[in-house]
């Protein structure tokens, strides 16, 4: 991602951009967490459902894979990439904005 400067954007960049908001919530040791979301609503108006969405299992999947696991005595490991939408190729330019 690479910041942009409001007034190097067209009239209708600045109109489809998305609000950014940020959470930050003190933890109970006194260190700062803060997270970050879009809200993607506005994106549905001009972009398909599929490019639109986060690449997420469905519930239904994944309860019938856990089944499937129980089933046949699989070990599961879970695991986290941090900021793994962060790594994902995107093929289109979208624009945040703040809401200050």
């Amino acid at each position: 991602m690479l910041p942009k400067r409001k007034d190097e954007r067209t009239g209708e960049d600045r109109q489809r951009a998305l609000r950014y908001l940020m959470f930050i919530k003190e933890k109970r040791d006194g260190t700062v967490k803060a997270r970050g979301c879009t809200d993607g609503r506005p994106q549905r108006e001009c972009t398909e459902r599929e490019q639109a969405s986060s690449q997420t299992v469905s519930l239904k999947a994944m309860l019938m894979s856990c089944r499937i696991d129980t089933k046949e005595r699989r070990y599961i490991l879970v695991t986290d990439i941090p900021g793994a939408f962060l790594h994902v190729d995107i093929t289109y330019t979208w624009y945040l904005r703040s809401l200050s």
